[in-house]
């Protein structure tokens, strides 16, 4: 998942060179975006290993129809102060970012494997 998505960031970036109307990226929204998908992915991976992909299959994808709505409304509605953070170094704060998302992984890695150990899958 970590290489396709830094894939995914580099070839964004050379897009955006070449046809400006698509705006600018920066580090800022590599790390933040990476932070989502890796808490959605760490959620998302376990309970399908857990419950199975017939019975997650439904639920994953009415939240994903509904997170382009959900979304923006709890961006509006959360008055979640981060002004604390200005007293640190950009580069360690987004790099602290990127390790949570490394972090979630690999917890998510560690209950997909200890959900496995449990399986009989013969």
């Amino acid at each position: 998942m970590d290489a396709g998505y830094a894939i995914c960031c580099i070839v964004f970036e050379l897009e955006t060179l070449f046809m400006p109307g698509l705006g600018t990226s920066d580090i800022k929204l590599f790390a933040f975006m990476f932070l989502i998908v890796s808490v959605f992915i760490g959620i998302y991976l376990p309970i399908q290993y857990k419950f199975g992909y017939e019975k997650t299959k439904f639920a994953f994808g009415v939240i994903i129809m509904a997170s382009p709505f959900i979304l923006p409304l709890l961006m509006r509605a959360g008055n979640l102060n981060l002004n604390f953070l200005s007293m640190f170094s950009p580069y360690l704060v987004y790099g602290g970012i990127v390790l949570i998302g490394f972090a979630v992984l690999a917890i998510s890695a560690s209950l997909s494997i200890k959900i496995y150990d449990k399986a009989d899958l013969a």
